[in-house]
């Protein structure tokens, strides 16, 4: 049993306590949970994936006889981990040895950079709090790191598994990032492993791409008919109709452009921002000039569908070559090539209004 003398601070309803550690020792009763998914594409983890150049810069400064770390580690224990009382401030942290029970919420580069510091003998601080709640786990990371350079990346895909009050900052992101993660791990959906995350960095489609045409559709086109309830006026997410919806659509995207869709953006605009945001626009509008006009139940039947979509495409596959393509974006005679459209507001409004166009041409 380790026992580590500490004192207890109380902070609301909570208890942080607070200790000192050998630097080499922090590593036998924390470990650093960091984040991946398992195969069903459920979320594992929250710490981001290791740096070594970071640990490397920890390590260098640290070795010199005048360097101090003032900031402490954060671990979360589970109630493995007990605190033993010995007045109203203070008292013993006492972590059985048999087992790793500590997880690492801040620190996870200077535990480790610690860990191989030929100083053995260096003490830091340690601040303590006992939950067996992951959710809260990862609730801690995100505030505590909410003012320092993390990956936003990592941030964003953390925010689904979070359910308490969120920063301000961050509540746009969250109904997004939650469809993202669902998109991106259905090994149905056109989107799987398509979009780049932080648990998924070899997806070729951005997810601040994705994060912008859905927060487009959230807050002013079909998914917000997905997010309140017209009779009781409280707020809800159908989360379940919205996947489904994209699904339906980006799969006749998949199905209309095939080997556009499997390219990376640097070989296609199809999977560029411009192409992305574009198609999304075209969504709306086959939703509400076409199919809301001929069903206007079509949204409140739950039931969507890739030919849904398809026929409507149809007029576009033979008019876009989304890789050598040339044409006269701003029909003012000048020709720019397709892969020369950028992902500036500009270029995306006249790309846009080009692929609506020719829609309706067809």
């Amino acid at each position: 049993m380790l026992k580590f003398p500490a004192i207890k601070i109380k902070q609301y309803n909570k208890e942080v306590y607070t200790f000192k550690a050998m630097g080499k020792d922090i590593l036998n009763f924390a470990s650093i949970d960091r984040i991946k998914r398992d195969d069903t594409g459920r979320l594992l983890g929250y710490q981001r994936i290791e740096v070594s150049k970071h640990i490397k810069e920890i390590v260098n400064y640290l070795t010199d006889e005048n360097s101090i770390l003032a900031n402490s580690i954060v671990v979360c224990f589970d109630s493995n981990v007990k605190y033993e009382r010995i007045n109203d401030d203070f008292g013993y942290i006492c972590i059985p040895q048999d087992n790793i029970y500590g997880q690492i919420v801040d620190g996870q580069q200077r535990a480790t950079a610690l860990n191989t510091l030929q100083n053995k003998n260096f003490e830091v601080v340690v601040n303590a709090f006992i939950t067996d709640n992951t959710d809260e786990q990862r609730e801690q990371f995100i505030l505590i790191n909410n003012t320092k350079p993390l990956a936003k990346s990592l941030i964003y895909e953390l925010l689904p598994e979070v359910n308490s009050e969120l920063p301000s900052t961050y509540k746009d992101k969250l109904i997004p990032n939650k469809l993202i993660s669902i998109l991106n791990t259905q090994t149905h959906s056109p989107f799987f492993h398509t979009i780049k995350t932080h648990t998924f960095p070899d997806g070729y489609i951005k997810d601040n791409t994705i994060i912008k045409l859905l927060n487009a559709s959230l807050m002013n086109g079909t998914l917000f008919n997905f997010t309140s309830n017209v009779v009781t006026g409280k707020a809800t997410n159908d989360i379940d109709s919205m996947v489904s919806l994209l699904n339906a659509f980006w799969g006749a995207v998949e199905k209309t452009f095939p080997k556009d869709w499997k390219l990376p953006p640097t070989k296609t605009r199809l999977t560029h921002g411009v192409g992305i945001l574009a198609l999304s626009n075209i969504m709306e509008n086959i939703i509400y000039k076409k199919i809301l006009r001929k069903n206007p139940n079509y949204l409140e039947e739950g039931s969507y569908i890739i030919s849904d979509f398809e026929k409507y495409l149809e007029p576009i596959k033979d008019k876009i070559d989304w890789q050598k393509g040339k044409y006269d974006f701003a029909d003012d005679g000048y020709i720019r090539n397709i892969m020369d459209i950028q992902n500036t507001s500009k270029d995306i409004d006249l790309f846009r209004i080009f692929l609506l166009q020719q829609l309706l041409k067809g």
